[in-house]
């Protein structure tokens, strides 16, 4: 909670007290709680802005307001009370205290969260670019002239950020809240708070000018709840250690996508259902792979990722998308598109990451392309066709308990040096920024029990030694089995297969 809804919060509870005790023992002063309340209220939503999570407390407030001014008005007509009155009284003290914990404890549980302070020597800037694709026309509209528009937004290392104030979380008023809540089956009002928090990056400030060039990170957010901000946490730590990091929006199929200049694009419900009933329906097939031993388990999963054939389309989309936006880093690099980013990116050490659906698609870019020197997976079944080609790029999976080594069998033989991370305790929406929004997503299933904040830290360490390790050459002990700090974590390096083996005969055989 805020400053100033604390103070409101406690102004109230004692406002509330003070009604259980009878008129003769309450002090005078208790009679300016309310109107102080109703004081604290107005400079709280001129200052830190109202969200309706405070609209018991804003409602307690006037009551209790009321309240006074009718006992007032009661005590001059009469200077005994009746009993029924103080009956009512009583009850009313009673019911406006249950209010007023009832007022306390959904700020508490939806607080506007803090993101975590990045630990690296550079201010964070971001910027916003729109790139269009006029080969590629867009799928999901009728309009034969719309061609595939990407908003990609940008973290990097900052030389400073004097005179700039932090930008919102979300910006306010675009109503990606609401459609974020909508994704999630809750109410549209949930989420609409979250323009109320603040990040620590700063708008289109000057890059840091301390090094020629700095490593360039794409990333590819996960499906439908997924958007392009949804891990603010990391993209703030890496360019807070040197690292230009764009969040590549794949639109129609996030809960929704800010165009600049523009306005949002909301997801393709159609699009959502379709892709809910495909994963409903190879949920069995899923299973069958998870629990299969030995030489089954690998024609399991072919068995498993055949029945994957909308996935298999919108990750093959996401890969194009990365790989135009790569592409488009040319621009920005030369200022063919204007920015604080002139002369600042270092092509030649370009990796790329995701969540989910996005963490699938990094690997298939991976293996489609060595221009992606490295690679990262966050929790992310792999849906694509599997390739009978096997890249030196280094990768990573990071999984959650429940996912742990999904991947594993696939990635040995799609990648000559890769990494397996399990999280305990982790659950696929641990991986993003919800780890922090509010311990109810725990209550919800959304999140698995293993502290929210430890949880950011584990990710962001992990990202961090994975990419400082395969794009600056920089030493990683934590990935050679050094768990240090996190015990949570666990990694298993994969060696790589030869894509065709004798497990892989008898597995097609089956």
């Amino acid at each position: 909670m805020r400053l100033l809804e604390i103070l409101t919060m406690l102004t109230l509870i004692i406002a509330s007290l003070g009604y259980l005790a009878t008129a003769r023992r309450r002090p005078r002063w208790l009679a300016f709680l309310p109107p102080g309340a109703l004081v604290l209220i107005m400079l709280h939503l001129l200052i830190e802005g109202g969200r309706w999570q405070m609209w018991p407390a804003y409602v307690l407030a006037v009551l209790f307001s009321l309240v006074n001014l009718w006992r007032l008005l009661v005590k001059q007509a009469s200077a005994a009370p009746s009993l029924p009155f103080r009956v009512l009284r009583a009850l009313g003290a009673v019911l406006g205290l249950l209010f007023t914990l009832a007022a306390v404890l959904l700020p508490v549980l939806l607080p506007v969260f803090s993101l975590p302070q990045p630990t690296g020597p550079y201010p964070v800037g971001t910027v916003s670019f729109l790139l269009e694709d006029v080969d590629r026309p867009e799928s999901f509209t009728d309009d034969p002239d719309d061609y595939r528009q990407l908003p990609v937004r940008v973290w990097y290392p900052a030389a400073t950020t004097a005179g700039s104030d932090p930008v919102s979380y979300l910006a306010p008023g675009d109503g990606r809240g609401r459609m974020l809540s909508e994704a999630l089956a809750l109410p549209g009002f949930v989420f609409s708070y979250l323009h109320l928090v603040k990040t620590h990056a700063h708008p289109e400030v000057p890059c840091a000018d301390d090094q020629s060039a700095f490593p360039v990170l794409l990333f590819s957010h996960a499906y439908n709840p997924g958007f392009p901000e949804q891990n603010t946490i990391q993209m703030e730590e890496l360019a807070s250690h040197g690292y230009i990091v764009c969040s590549v929006a794949h639109p129609y199929e996030a809960s929704g996508v800010l165009f600049p200049g523009k306005g949002v694009v909301t997801g393709s419900r159609k699009q959502f259902r379709a892709i809910q009933e495909e994963r409903r329906r190879s949920y069995p097939l899923f299973v069958e792979y998870r629990d299969a031993r030995g030489s089954r388990k690998l024609s399991a999963l072919l068995g498993y990722l055949e029945s994957l054939s909308l996935l298999r389309e919108s990750e093959q989309r996401w890969v194009e998308d990365l790989f135009f936006v790569a592409e488009k880093l040319g621009d920005i690099d030369s200022g063919v598109l204007p920015s604080p980013l002139v002369g600042k990116l270092d092509r030649d050490r370009l990796g790329v990451f995701g969540m989910e659906l996005g963490g699938s698609a990094a690997g298939r870019a991976c293996q489609l392309s060595d221009q992606f020197k490295a690679g990262l997976n966050y929790d992310g079944r792999h849906v694509g066709e599997p390739l009978d080609i096997q890249s030196s790029q280094p990768f990573m999976a990071m999984y959650s308990e429940y996912g742990s080594g999904m991947n594993d069998i696939l990635y040995e033989r799609m990648f000559e040096r890769s990494y397996s991370v399990t999280v305990a305790g982790a659950r696929l929406f641990n991986f993003n920024d919800f780890t922090i929004v509010s311990p109810v997503f725990k209550e919800l299933g959304f999140l698995g029990p293993i502290d929210g904040a430890a949880m950011a830290k584990i990710v962001n360490a992990y990202t961090l030694a994975f990419f400082d390790k395969s794009l600056k050459g920089q030493p990683a002990p934590l990935l050679e089995g050094d768990r240090g700090q996190f015990p949570q974590a666990t990694v298993v390096k994969l060696e790589g297969l030869k894509p065709e083996t004798e497990e892989d005969e008898a597995g097609s055989q089956h």
